[in-house]
Protein backbone atom coordinates (compact mmCIF):
# COMPACT_ATOMS: atom_id res chain seq x y z
CA UNK A 1 0.00 0.00 0.00
CA UNK A 2 2.66 2.44 0.87
CA UNK A 3 4.67 1.39 -1.87
CA UNK A 4 1.74 2.40 -4.37
CA UNK A 5 1.31 5.85 -2.45
CA UNK A 6 4.67 6.81 -3.40
CA UNK A 7 4.30 5.42 -7.14
CA UNK A 8 0.75 7.38 -7.05
CA UNK A 9 2.75 11.05 -5.84
CA UNK A 10 5.88 10.25 -8.37
CA UNK A 11 3.97 9.75 -11.51
CA UNK A 12 2.35 12.56 -10.51
CA UNK A 13 4.90 14.62 -10.13
CA UNK A 14 6.31 13.28 -13.54
CA UNK A 15 2.92 14.28 -15.16
CA UNK A 16 3.79 18.03 -13.53
CA UNK A 17 7.59 18.50 -14.34
CA UNK A 18 6.85 16.78 -18.03
CA UNK A 19 6.26 20.29 -19.70
CA UNK A 20 9.66 21.41 -18.09
CA UNK A 21 11.28 17.75 -19.34
CA UNK A 22 10.26 19.08 -23.10
CA UNK A 23 11.41 22.55 -22.59
CA UNK A 24 14.53 21.13 -21.37
CA UNK A 25 15.01 18.49 -24.42
CA UNK A 26 14.45 21.87 -27.16
CA UNK A 27 17.04 23.97 -25.11
CA UNK A 28 19.45 21.13 -25.08
CA UNK A 29 18.62 20.46 -28.64
CA UNK A 30 19.90 23.65 -29.57
CA UNK A 31 23.43 22.14 -29.37
CA UNK A 32 22.49 18.37 -29.46
CA UNK A 33 19.78 18.50 -32.98
CA UNK A 34 19.34 15.03 -32.05
CA UNK A 35 17.42 15.95 -28.49
CA UNK A 36 14.71 17.58 -30.73
CA UNK A 37 14.28 14.24 -32.75
CA UNK A 38 12.20 11.24 -31.94
CA UNK A 39 9.19 13.17 -29.40
CA UNK A 40 6.59 10.67 -30.54
CA UNK A 41 8.55 7.26 -29.62
CA UNK A 42 9.17 9.33 -25.80
CA UNK A 43 5.65 9.31 -25.67
CA UNK A 44 5.26 5.25 -26.23
CA UNK A 45 4.26 6.26 -29.78
CA UNK A 46 6.73 3.39 -31.48
CA UNK A 47 6.02 1.26 -34.87
CA UNK A 48 4.00 -2.05 -34.69
CA UNK A 49 6.11 -4.90 -34.19
CA UNK A 50 4.35 -7.77 -36.16
CA UNK A 51 4.50 -11.35 -35.85
CA UNK A 52 6.64 -13.16 -33.19
CA UNK A 53 6.82 -11.07 -29.46
CA UNK A 54 9.61 -9.02 -29.61
CA UNK A 55 13.21 -9.42 -27.24
CA UNK A 56 13.79 -5.76 -25.88
CA UNK A 57 17.31 -4.36 -24.41
CA UNK A 58 16.88 -0.58 -23.03
CA UNK A 59 20.19 1.34 -23.10
CA UNK A 60 20.65 4.35 -21.79
CA UNK A 61 23.66 5.67 -23.64
CA UNK A 62 26.90 4.80 -25.79
CA UNK A 63 28.79 2.88 -22.60
CA UNK A 64 25.49 1.00 -22.21
CA UNK A 65 24.94 0.40 -26.26
CA UNK A 66 28.20 -1.01 -26.47
CA UNK A 67 27.99 -2.99 -23.64
CA UNK A 68 25.12 -4.64 -24.69
CA UNK A 69 25.82 -5.51 -28.35
CA UNK A 70 27.46 -8.71 -27.82
CA UNK A 71 24.12 -9.71 -26.49
CA UNK A 72 22.36 -8.34 -29.11
CA UNK A 73 24.31 -10.05 -31.76
CA UNK A 74 24.24 -13.14 -30.05
CA UNK A 75 20.24 -13.30 -29.86
CA UNK A 76 20.12 -12.11 -33.75
CA UNK A 77 22.14 -14.92 -34.40
CA UNK A 78 20.08 -17.54 -32.04
CA UNK A 79 16.56 -16.03 -32.31
CA UNK A 80 16.77 -14.45 -36.02
CA UNK A 81 12.69 -15.38 -35.82
CA UNK A 82 11.99 -12.81 -33.13
CA UNK A 83 12.27 -9.27 -33.40
CA UNK A 84 14.48 -7.14 -31.62
CA UNK A 85 14.10 -3.34 -30.24
CA UNK A 86 16.54 -1.56 -28.67
CA UNK A 87 15.70 1.57 -26.78
CA UNK A 88 17.67 4.71 -25.77
CA UNK A 89 17.71 7.99 -23.82
CA UNK A 90 20.45 9.57 -25.26
CA UNK A 91 20.82 11.01 -29.07
CA UNK A 92 24.65 10.06 -28.78
CA UNK A 93 22.99 6.21 -27.69
CA UNK A 94 20.25 6.51 -30.38
CA UNK A 95 22.65 7.53 -33.22
CA UNK A 96 25.71 4.77 -32.19
CA UNK A 97 23.21 1.67 -32.42
CA UNK A 98 21.33 3.02 -35.75
CA UNK A 99 24.82 3.48 -37.44
CA UNK A 100 25.86 -0.29 -36.29
CA UNK A 101 22.87 -1.89 -36.39
CA UNK A 102 20.92 -0.38 -39.62
CA UNK A 103 17.76 -1.84 -40.35
CA UNK A 104 18.06 -5.43 -38.54
CA UNK A 105 16.81 -3.57 -35.39
CA UNK A 106 14.09 -1.22 -34.15
CA UNK A 107 16.01 1.65 -32.30
CA UNK A 108 13.94 4.12 -30.71
CA UNK A 109 13.50 5.80 -27.53
CA UNK A 110 12.72 4.69 -24.39
CA UNK A 111 9.23 6.68 -23.44
CA UNK A 112 8.80 8.80 -20.24
CA UNK A 113 7.77 6.59 -17.35
CA UNK A 114 3.53 7.42 -16.71
CA UNK A 115 1.21 4.22 -17.43
CA UNK A 116 -0.57 5.49 -20.21
CA UNK A 117 2.90 6.25 -22.29
CA UNK A 118 4.85 2.98 -20.83
CA UNK A 119 1.26 0.80 -21.68
CA UNK A 120 1.06 2.42 -25.35
CA UNK A 121 4.61 1.05 -25.34
CA UNK A 122 4.38 -2.15 -24.55
CA UNK A 123 1.06 -2.61 -26.70
CA UNK A 124 2.94 -1.81 -29.63
CA UNK A 125 6.00 -3.42 -29.20
CA UNK A 126 4.54 -6.38 -27.65
CA UNK A 127 8.33 -7.54 -25.22
CA UNK A 128 8.26 -11.26 -24.62
CA UNK A 129 11.25 -10.09 -22.18
CA UNK A 130 13.18 -7.13 -21.81
CA UNK A 131 16.79 -6.64 -20.97
CA UNK A 132 17.77 -3.45 -18.68
CA UNK A 133 21.40 -2.69 -19.38
CA UNK A 134 23.06 -1.72 -15.19
CA UNK A 135 20.89 0.24 -13.07
CA UNK A 136 17.30 1.66 -14.89
CA UNK A 137 14.98 1.77 -12.49
CA UNK A 138 11.75 3.14 -13.77
CA UNK A 139 8.86 2.54 -11.09
CA UNK A 140 5.54 2.67 -13.46
CA UNK A 141 7.75 0.79 -16.76
CA UNK A 142 8.41 -2.21 -14.25
CA UNK A 143 5.02 -2.55 -12.42
CA UNK A 144 3.44 -2.34 -15.87
CA UNK A 145 6.00 -5.44 -17.09
CA UNK A 146 5.23 -7.38 -14.12
CA UNK A 147 1.59 -7.15 -14.48
CA UNK A 148 2.01 -8.11 -18.15
CA UNK A 149 3.87 -11.16 -16.88
CA UNK A 150 6.88 -9.57 -19.30
CA UNK A 151 9.74 -11.15 -17.15
CA UNK A 152 12.62 -8.31 -16.70
CA UNK A 153 16.65 -9.05 -16.42
CA UNK A 154 18.26 -6.02 -15.17
CA UNK A 155 22.52 -7.12 -16.13
CA UNK A 156 25.52 -5.95 -15.93
CA UNK A 157 24.13 -4.27 -12.86
CA UNK A 158 26.27 -2.35 -10.38
CA UNK A 159 25.16 -0.83 -6.76
CA UNK A 160 27.86 1.51 -4.93
CA UNK A 161 27.41 2.52 -1.57
CA UNK A 162 26.67 5.89 -1.96
CA UNK A 163 23.79 4.75 -4.20
CA UNK A 164 22.28 2.10 -1.96
CA UNK A 165 21.70 4.91 1.03
CA UNK A 166 20.22 7.10 -1.55
CA UNK A 167 17.76 3.72 -2.36
CA UNK A 168 16.95 3.37 1.35
CA UNK A 169 15.41 6.69 1.34
CA UNK A 170 12.47 5.62 -0.82
CA UNK A 171 12.54 1.53 0.83
CA UNK A 172 8.87 0.42 -0.26
CA UNK A 173 9.05 1.54 -3.40
CA UNK A 174 12.51 0.23 -3.93
CA UNK A 175 11.37 -3.06 -3.07
CA UNK A 176 8.54 -3.22 -5.06
CA UNK A 177 10.82 -2.13 -8.38
CA UNK A 178 13.32 -4.92 -7.55
CA UNK A 179 10.59 -7.64 -7.26
CA UNK A 180 9.37 -6.59 -10.09
CA UNK A 181 12.37 -7.80 -11.65
CA UNK A 182 13.36 -11.78 -12.67
CA UNK A 183 16.88 -12.03 -12.33
CA UNK A 184 19.79 -9.44 -11.61
CA UNK A 185 22.86 -9.76 -12.91
CA UNK A 186 25.24 -8.13 -11.08
CA UNK A 187 29.24 -7.25 -11.58
CA UNK A 188 30.52 -8.06 -8.40
CA UNK A 189 29.65 -9.75 -4.79
CA UNK A 190 29.83 -6.21 -3.07
CA UNK A 191 27.02 -4.98 -5.68
CA UNK A 192 25.32 -8.20 -4.88
CA UNK A 193 25.31 -7.56 -0.80
CA UNK A 194 23.96 -4.28 -1.30
CA UNK A 195 21.12 -5.72 -3.18
CA UNK A 196 20.26 -7.76 -0.68
CA UNK A 197 20.39 -4.75 1.48
CA UNK A 198 17.72 -3.06 -0.63
CA UNK A 199 15.52 -6.39 -0.33
CA UNK A 200 16.40 -8.39 -2.66
CA UNK A 201 15.97 -12.00 -3.19
CA UNK A 202 19.19 -13.90 -3.34
CA UNK A 203 16.95 -16.24 -5.89
CA UNK A 204 17.36 -13.01 -7.90
CA UNK A 205 20.55 -12.49 -7.97
CA UNK A 206 23.72 -13.83 -10.11
CA UNK A 207 27.15 -12.53 -10.24
CA UNK A 208 28.63 -12.29 -13.38
CA UNK A 209 31.69 -10.02 -13.99
CA UNK A 210 31.29 -6.74 -16.02
CA UNK A 211 29.96 -7.14 -18.96
CA UNK A 212 31.66 -4.47 -20.37
CA UNK A 213 34.73 -6.87 -20.74
CA UNK A 214 32.66 -8.30 -23.63
CA UNK A 215 31.85 -5.03 -25.37
CA UNK A 216 32.07 -4.92 -29.25
CA UNK A 217 35.36 -3.18 -30.72
CA UNK A 218 33.62 -1.05 -34.16
CA UNK A 219 34.29 -3.21 -37.03
CA UNK A 220 37.72 -2.07 -38.06
CA UNK A 221 38.33 0.39 -40.58
CA UNK A 222 42.04 0.36 -41.55
CA UNK A 223 41.50 3.26 -44.19
CA UNK A 224 40.16 5.18 -41.71
CA UNK A 225 42.92 4.54 -39.47
CA UNK A 226 45.72 5.43 -42.26
CA UNK A 227 43.78 8.42 -43.30
CA UNK A 228 43.98 9.45 -39.25
CA UNK A 229 47.85 8.49 -38.71
CA UNK A 230 48.62 10.56 -41.93
CA UNK A 231 46.77 13.83 -40.08
CA UNK A 232 48.72 13.02 -37.10
CA UNK A 233 51.89 14.27 -39.26
CA UNK A 234 55.49 12.53 -37.93
CA UNK A 235 56.46 10.40 -35.28
CA UNK A 236 56.12 12.37 -31.67
CA UNK A 237 55.31 11.67 -28.19
CA UNK A 238 51.19 11.00 -28.11
CA UNK A 239 49.02 10.73 -25.30
CA UNK A 240 44.84 10.46 -25.71
CA UNK A 241 42.67 11.84 -22.95
CA UNK A 242 39.62 9.74 -23.28
CA UNK A 243 35.64 11.10 -22.53
CA UNK A 244 36.29 13.84 -20.57
CA UNK A 245 33.82 15.74 -18.61
CA UNK A 246 33.53 19.73 -17.53
CA UNK A 247 36.13 20.57 -14.68
CA UNK A 248 38.08 17.28 -16.36
CA UNK A 249 39.98 19.48 -19.39
CA UNK A 250 41.28 22.03 -17.26
CA UNK A 251 43.15 19.21 -15.15
CA UNK A 252 44.37 17.90 -18.24
CA UNK A 253 45.51 20.57 -20.07
CA UNK A 254 47.19 21.78 -16.92
CA UNK A 255 49.52 18.27 -16.99
CA UNK A 256 50.01 19.13 -20.88
CA UNK A 257 51.30 22.86 -20.13
CA UNK A 258 53.70 21.24 -17.71
CA UNK A 259 54.91 17.91 -20.39
CA UNK A 260 55.71 20.55 -22.92
CA UNK A 261 58.15 21.70 -20.76
CA UNK A 262 60.00 18.41 -20.15
CA UNK A 263 58.54 16.91 -24.05
CA UNK A 264 58.37 20.02 -25.99
CA UNK A 265 57.01 17.47 -29.38
CA UNK A 266 54.44 15.59 -26.61
CA UNK A 267 50.79 15.95 -28.20
CA UNK A 268 47.72 15.52 -26.13
CA UNK A 269 44.51 13.57 -28.18
CA UNK A 270 41.76 14.86 -26.02
CA UNK A 271 38.66 13.77 -26.45
CA UNK A 272 35.32 15.39 -24.53
CA UNK A 273 32.76 12.73 -24.02
CA UNK A 274 30.14 15.30 -25.57
CA UNK A 275 31.05 16.63 -28.59
CA UNK A 276 29.33 19.82 -28.07
CA UNK A 277 31.75 21.17 -25.75
CA UNK A 278 35.01 21.02 -28.24
CA UNK A 279 34.56 24.89 -29.38
CA UNK A 280 34.56 25.45 -25.38
CA UNK A 281 37.39 23.27 -24.71
CA UNK A 282 39.34 25.23 -27.43
CA UNK A 283 38.69 28.36 -26.03
CA UNK A 284 40.41 27.01 -23.04
CA UNK A 285 43.40 25.74 -24.72
CA UNK A 286 43.79 29.69 -25.87
CA UNK A 287 43.51 31.09 -22.87
CA UNK A 288 46.62 28.98 -21.62
CA UNK A 289 48.71 29.66 -24.40
CA UNK A 290 48.33 26.23 -26.16
CA UNK A 291 48.12 25.79 -29.97
CA UNK A 292 45.19 23.54 -30.52
CA UNK A 293 43.24 22.38 -33.92
CA UNK A 294 39.83 20.33 -33.88
CA UNK A 295 39.78 16.87 -35.97
CA UNK A 296 36.83 18.28 -37.96
CA UNK A 297 39.24 20.65 -39.64
CA UNK A 298 40.33 18.40 -41.75
CA UNK A 299 44.21 19.56 -41.75
CA UNK A 300 47.36 17.42 -40.66
CA UNK A 301 48.60 18.44 -37.31
CA UNK A 302 51.92 20.23 -38.00
CA UNK A 303 54.77 20.21 -35.42
CA UNK A 304 53.46 23.88 -34.06
CA UNK A 305 49.92 21.63 -33.22
CA UNK A 306 50.43 20.42 -29.47
CA UNK A 307 46.66 19.30 -28.41
CA UNK A 308 44.18 18.01 -31.17
CA UNK A 309 40.55 17.72 -30.13
CA UNK A 310 38.35 15.41 -31.54
CA UNK A 311 34.87 16.74 -32.02
CA UNK A 312 33.59 14.27 -34.01
CA UNK A 313 31.18 11.04 -33.01
CA UNK A 314 32.59 7.71 -32.76
CA UNK A 315 36.33 8.16 -33.92
CA UNK A 316 37.52 7.50 -30.70
CA UNK A 317 37.88 3.94 -31.00
CA UNK A 318 40.76 4.45 -34.07
CA UNK A 319 43.04 6.62 -31.41
CA UNK A 320 43.49 3.97 -29.13
CA UNK A 321 46.37 1.73 -31.24
CA UNK A 322 47.48 5.48 -32.29
CA UNK A 323 49.06 6.38 -28.69
CA UNK A 324 50.79 4.84 -25.65
CA UNK A 325 49.12 5.87 -23.41
CA UNK A 326 45.75 6.92 -22.63
CA UNK A 327 43.91 8.53 -19.67
CA UNK A 328 40.17 7.61 -19.15
CA UNK A 329 37.79 10.34 -18.14
CA UNK A 330 34.77 11.06 -15.84
CA UNK A 331 37.25 9.81 -13.15
CA UNK A 332 39.13 12.67 -11.75
CA UNK A 333 35.56 14.57 -11.50
CA UNK A 334 32.34 12.66 -10.24
CA UNK A 335 31.12 11.27 -13.06
CA UNK A 336 31.89 7.23 -12.30
CA UNK A 337 34.45 6.47 -15.01
CA UNK A 338 33.79 5.22 -18.39
CA UNK A 339 35.17 2.10 -19.92
CA UNK A 340 39.18 1.36 -18.61
CA UNK A 341 39.47 -1.97 -20.36
CA UNK A 342 38.71 -0.46 -24.28
CA UNK A 343 42.02 1.14 -24.12
CA UNK A 344 43.65 -1.93 -22.93
CA UNK A 345 42.13 -4.12 -25.97
CA UNK A 346 44.42 -2.05 -28.18
CA UNK A 347 47.60 -2.38 -26.63
CA UNK A 348 47.23 0.67 -24.64
CA UNK A 349 48.86 2.09 -21.50
CA UNK A 350 45.56 3.18 -18.85
CA UNK A 351 45.53 5.30 -16.22
CA UNK A 352 41.69 6.81 -14.36
CA UNK A 353 41.05 9.23 -11.41
CA UNK A 354 39.99 8.20 -8.06
CA UNK A 355 36.19 8.27 -9.25
CA UNK A 356 35.61 5.07 -11.13
CA UNK A 357 32.40 3.52 -8.80
CA UNK A 358 31.25 2.68 -12.06
CA UNK A 359 34.19 0.25 -12.96
CA UNK A 360 35.11 0.01 -8.82
CA UNK A 361 35.89 -3.40 -9.80
CA UNK A 362 37.75 -3.39 -12.64
CA UNK A 363 40.10 -0.56 -11.46
CA UNK A 364 40.83 -1.97 -8.25
CA UNK A 365 41.91 -5.42 -10.40
CA UNK A 366 44.24 -2.94 -12.58
CA UNK A 367 45.74 -1.74 -9.40
CA UNK A 368 46.53 -4.91 -7.33
CA UNK A 369 48.04 -6.32 -10.34
CA UNK A 370 49.65 -3.36 -11.81
CA UNK A 371 47.23 -3.02 -14.93
CA UNK A 372 46.63 0.51 -14.59
CA UNK A 373 47.27 3.24 -12.77
CA UNK A 374 45.19 5.86 -10.33
CA UNK A 375 46.30 9.64 -11.09
CA UNK A 376 44.87 11.92 -8.38
CA UNK A 377 45.76 15.68 -9.73
CA UNK A 378 47.29 17.41 -12.74
CA UNK A 379 50.93 16.80 -11.39
CA UNK A 380 50.06 13.30 -10.92
CA UNK A 381 49.11 12.83 -14.44
CA UNK A 382 51.93 14.67 -15.92
CA UNK A 383 54.29 12.94 -14.45
CA UNK A 384 53.10 9.39 -14.90
CA UNK A 385 52.29 10.32 -18.34
CA UNK A 386 56.08 11.51 -18.70
CA UNK A 387 57.17 8.06 -17.41
CA UNK A 388 55.41 6.03 -19.27
CA UNK A 389 55.98 7.64 -22.78
CA UNK A 390 59.86 7.33 -22.26
CA UNK A 391 59.51 4.10 -20.62
CA UNK A 392 58.36 1.30 -23.31
CA UNK A 393 59.16 -1.93 -20.41
CA UNK A 394 57.03 -0.35 -17.89
CA UNK A 395 54.16 0.09 -20.55
CA UNK A 396 54.43 -3.32 -21.73
CA UNK A 397 54.37 -5.02 -18.29
CA UNK A 398 51.17 -2.67 -18.11
CA UNK A 399 49.52 -3.79 -20.87
CA UNK A 400 50.10 -7.64 -20.39
CA UNK A 401 48.60 -7.38 -16.91
CA UNK A 402 45.88 -5.22 -17.92
CA UNK A 403 44.67 -7.76 -20.61
CA UNK A 404 44.79 -10.95 -17.86
CA UNK A 405 42.10 -8.68 -16.20
CA UNK A 406 40.17 -8.64 -19.35
CA UNK A 407 40.40 -12.22 -19.79
CA UNK A 408 39.38 -13.11 -16.25
CA UNK A 409 35.81 -10.71 -17.25
CA UNK A 410 35.09 -12.44 -20.29
CA UNK A 411 32.94 -14.55 -19.01
CA UNK A 412 30.10 -12.62 -18.38
CA UNK A 413 28.94 -12.57 -21.26
CA UNK A 414 28.25 -16.23 -21.32
CA UNK A 415 26.52 -16.54 -18.11
CA UNK A 416 24.41 -13.51 -19.51
CA UNK A 417 23.32 -15.45 -22.70
CA UNK A 418 22.46 -18.84 -20.45
CA UNK A 419 20.51 -16.40 -18.14
CA UNK A 420 18.45 -15.04 -21.27
CA UNK A 421 18.06 -18.19 -22.71
CA UNK A 422 16.39 -20.06 -19.66
CA UNK A 423 14.32 -16.98 -19.33
CA UNK A 424 13.04 -17.19 -23.15
CA UNK A 425 12.37 -20.72 -23.10
CA UNK A 426 10.04 -20.44 -20.59
CA UNK A 427 7.85 -17.87 -22.58
CA UNK A 428 7.94 -19.99 -25.89
CA UNK A 429 4.32 -20.72 -27.14
CA UNK A 430 4.14 -24.24 -28.71
CA UNK A 431 4.11 -22.47 -32.39
CA UNK A 432 7.63 -20.49 -31.64
CA UNK A 433 8.77 -23.59 -30.20
CA UNK A 434 8.21 -25.18 -33.59
CA UNK A 435 9.67 -22.37 -35.27
CA UNK A 436 12.96 -22.70 -33.28
CA UNK A 437 13.25 -26.52 -33.85
CA UNK A 438 12.96 -25.57 -37.58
Amino acid sequence: MLARMFRGIYTALFYLLLPLVLCRLWVKGTKVPGYRSGWMQRFGCFPHVAGNRSIWVHAVSVGEVRAAMPLIDALLLRHGNMPLVLTTTTPTGHEVAKRHYQNRILVGYLPYDVPSMVNRFLSRTRPRMGIIMERELWPNLFTMCKRQNIPLLLANARMSQNSMQKYHLAGPLVRELLSALTVVSVVSEEDRSRFIELGISPDQLLVTGNLKANALRQPDKPEMKSRIRLRLGHIRPRWLAASTHSGEESIVLDAHEKLLHVMSEALLILVPRHPERCHEVQSMCKEKGIESMLFSQGDTVDSTTQVLIVDTLGDLIHFYSLVDVCFVGGSLCPVGGHNVLEPVMDDCAVLFGPHVWNFDDICRALRKKGGGIEVRDSMDLMETVQRLLVDPRERTCMIEQASKVLEDHKQSLPLHLEKIEQMIGRHLTEDEMMSEAG
